[in-house]
């Protein structure tokens, strides 16, 4: 897990949760949510997985 906590940086923040399967079952999972002093980052546009894959992957791969 602190490999994951790397990866997503202080950009995000790891939260402990509890997500309830369709047939009723009961997972504790880890979830990471935008850090609150990040959020002025955000915007209201939807995320494309084919814009990011046209205009930003090569970049975000190279770790930029």
């Amino acid at each position: 897990i602190h490999d994951l906590d790397a990866y997503e940086s202080r950009f995000y923040q790891r939260h402990r949760v509890e997500v309830i399967l369709g047939n009723g079952t009961v997972k504790r999972c880890e979830t990471y949510v935008v850090a609150q002093s990040q959020r002025s980052l955000l915007t209201d546009m939807t995320w494309d997985a084919a814009w990011f894959e046209q205009h930003a992957l090569k970049e975000y791969l190279r770790g930029g």
